[in-house]
């Protein structure tokens, strides 16, 4: 059985493990809904040229081809909320 990592509560932990065993694709909008920032802000986690970049945000998964890489995307549910608990975590020390 794992064991939650340092500073991350067994609920959270057993909550994130739940979590994963249900694959579920988010799109923008619900991405934005979840994390209560603004569509620009999630494009800028994602663009090292930015200052809000951050490296350890989820990558989004191709849902439909298109042409120049302009198809459909979205995010695994589970990576959002992975990512969610690794801010409480890190807010909290």
């Amino acid at each position: 059985m794992k064991k939650p990592e340092s500073g991350v509560s067994q609920e959270i932990f057993e909550f994130g493990e739940r979590v994963q065993r249900e694959i579920r694709v988010l799109r923008l909008k619900q991405v934005i809904e979840a994390l209560g920032v603004g569509r620009s802000t999630i494009y800028d986690r994602m663009n090292p040229s930015s200052p809000r970049y951050d490296p350890t945000f989820p990558r989004p998964i191709r849902l439909s081809g298109g042409s120049q890489g302009r198809g459909a995307i979205g995010w695994i549910n589970s990576e959002i909320c992975i990512w969610i608990n690794s801010r409480v975590s890190a807010s909290r020390h």
